[in-house]
Protein backbone atom coordinates (compact mmCIF):
# COMPACT_ATOMS: atom_id res chain seq x y z
CA UNK A 1 0.00 0.00 0.00
CA UNK A 2 1.76 3.48 -1.31
CA UNK A 3 1.65 6.50 1.20
CA UNK A 4 1.57 10.26 -0.34
CA UNK A 5 3.76 8.73 -3.76
CA UNK A 6 6.45 6.43 -1.91
CA UNK A 7 6.11 2.54 -1.34
CA UNK A 8 4.58 3.03 2.34
CA UNK A 9 4.83 4.92 5.57
CA UNK A 10 8.02 3.84 6.49
CA UNK A 11 9.91 5.18 3.46
CA UNK A 12 7.69 8.73 3.71
CA UNK A 13 9.34 9.10 7.19
CA UNK A 14 12.50 8.53 6.59
CA UNK A 15 12.43 10.65 3.06
CA UNK A 16 10.75 13.25 4.63
CA UNK A 17 13.03 13.56 7.90
CA UNK A 18 16.29 13.26 5.85
CA UNK A 19 14.11 15.97 2.89
CA UNK A 20 13.27 18.33 5.95
CA UNK A 21 16.09 18.04 8.63
CA UNK A 22 18.96 19.85 8.35
CA UNK A 23 21.49 18.05 9.99
CA UNK A 24 19.81 14.10 8.19
CA UNK A 25 19.72 16.34 4.79
CA UNK A 26 23.86 17.19 5.00
CA UNK A 27 24.31 13.93 5.69
CA UNK A 28 22.58 12.51 3.05
CA UNK A 29 23.62 15.18 0.34
CA UNK A 30 26.87 16.11 1.14
CA UNK A 31 28.88 13.70 3.62
CA UNK A 32 27.11 10.69 1.65
CA UNK A 33 26.66 11.92 -1.62
CA UNK A 34 23.22 10.54 -2.14
CA UNK A 35 24.74 6.80 -0.89
CA UNK A 36 22.13 5.37 1.21
CA UNK A 37 24.50 2.99 2.97
CA UNK A 38 26.70 5.70 3.33
CA UNK A 39 23.99 7.51 4.97
CA UNK A 40 23.29 4.90 7.27
CA UNK A 41 26.86 4.83 8.32
CA UNK A 42 27.66 8.24 9.20
CA UNK A 43 24.44 8.63 10.69
CA UNK A 44 25.62 5.14 13.00
CA UNK A 45 28.79 7.31 13.84
CA UNK A 46 26.79 10.23 15.33
CA UNK A 47 24.71 7.66 17.59
CA UNK A 48 21.76 8.15 14.75
CA UNK A 49 19.55 4.95 14.03
CA UNK A 50 16.56 6.13 13.18
CA UNK A 51 13.95 8.69 12.61
CA UNK A 52 12.55 10.61 15.95
CA UNK A 53 8.94 8.69 14.64
CA UNK A 54 10.94 5.84 15.92
CA UNK A 55 11.89 4.08 12.21
CA UNK A 56 15.37 2.39 11.84
CA UNK A 57 17.36 3.03 9.07
CA UNK A 58 17.55 -0.90 8.90
CA UNK A 59 13.86 -1.57 8.72
CA UNK A 60 13.34 -3.97 6.15
CA UNK A 61 10.15 -1.62 5.03
CA UNK A 62 12.15 1.12 4.20
CA UNK A 63 12.58 1.08 0.12
CA UNK A 64 15.65 2.13 0.50
CA UNK A 65 16.07 2.15 -3.62
CA UNK A 66 13.38 4.65 -3.82
CA UNK A 67 14.78 6.86 -1.41
CA UNK A 68 18.41 6.42 -3.20
CA UNK A 69 16.65 7.43 -6.48
CA UNK A 70 14.62 10.21 -5.10
CA UNK A 71 18.16 11.72 -4.45
CA UNK A 72 19.37 11.40 -7.41
CA UNK A 73 16.72 12.88 -9.24
CA UNK A 74 17.15 15.66 -7.21
CA UNK A 75 20.74 15.98 -7.29
CA UNK A 76 20.15 15.89 -11.54
CA UNK A 77 17.38 18.59 -11.32
CA UNK A 78 19.56 20.93 -9.35
CA UNK A 79 22.36 20.14 -12.49
CA UNK A 80 19.64 21.00 -14.57
CA UNK A 81 18.84 24.59 -13.05
CA UNK A 82 22.26 25.77 -12.02
CA UNK A 83 24.71 24.23 -14.78
CA UNK A 84 28.36 23.87 -13.95
CA UNK A 85 27.13 23.84 -10.07
CA UNK A 86 28.44 20.68 -9.82
CA UNK A 87 32.14 21.12 -11.21
CA UNK A 88 32.02 24.14 -8.88
CA UNK A 89 31.34 22.33 -5.79
CA UNK A 90 34.40 19.87 -6.92
CA UNK A 91 36.30 22.82 -7.49
CA UNK A 92 36.05 23.84 -4.28
CA UNK A 93 36.17 20.88 -2.36
CA UNK A 94 39.25 20.78 -4.07
CA UNK A 95 41.16 23.87 -3.03
CA UNK A 96 39.50 23.77 0.55
CA UNK A 97 41.58 20.78 0.91
CA UNK A 98 44.38 22.34 -0.69
CA UNK A 99 44.22 25.25 1.71
CA UNK A 100 43.13 22.89 4.56
CA UNK A 101 46.89 21.17 4.38
CA UNK A 102 48.56 21.53 7.27
CA UNK A 103 52.81 23.29 6.23
CA UNK A 104 55.67 23.00 8.99
CA UNK A 105 57.69 25.58 9.53
CA UNK A 106 61.33 25.86 11.45
CA UNK A 107 60.91 27.95 14.12
CA UNK A 108 63.89 29.73 15.27
CA UNK A 109 62.55 30.75 19.02
CA UNK A 110 62.02 26.86 20.28
CA UNK A 111 65.75 26.08 18.89
CA UNK A 112 64.70 24.39 15.70
CA UNK A 113 61.86 22.67 16.72
CA UNK A 114 59.22 22.10 13.99
CA UNK A 115 55.52 23.59 14.81
CA UNK A 116 52.59 22.96 12.83
CA UNK A 117 51.33 26.51 10.82
CA UNK A 118 47.58 26.17 9.52
CA UNK A 119 45.63 28.50 6.93
CA UNK A 120 42.03 29.85 7.38
CA UNK A 121 39.76 30.98 5.61
CA UNK A 122 36.44 32.22 5.32
CA UNK A 123 33.69 31.26 1.91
Amino acid sequence: MSYNGWTNWETWNVAMWIGNDEMFNRLMTQGAKNDWEQFKALAMQFGITKTPDGVSFEDPEVNQDEIREAYAEEEEEVAELFPGTRDALNNLTIRQEEIEEEEEEECSVLEGRRLLKSRSFYI
